[in-house]
């Protein structure tokens, strides 16, 4: 059984920057780029200490937090 392809996951990277210039780096599967944004925010808000946050799908940056 093959999922349709509206319904496939893709992978994403997520770099979290801060005013010190520390990062760190995460990855998820999500199925949209609006759902990487959200979870994006949520990592922000964990780690109050960084800034901003950069979401990736490969060599793509796709969104800026």
């Amino acid at each position: 059984m093959t999922v349709p392809k509206t319904q496939r996951t893709r992978l994403y990277e997520f770099k979290l920057s801060s005013f010190r210039g520390d990062a760190l780096l995460f990855a998820a599967t999500l199925m949209t780029d609006q759902e990487a944004a959200e979870h994006a925010r949520r990592l922000l808000s964990r780690h109050p200490e960084m800034v901003q946050a950069e979401v990736w799908r490969g060599m793509k940056l796709v969104r800026q937090v």
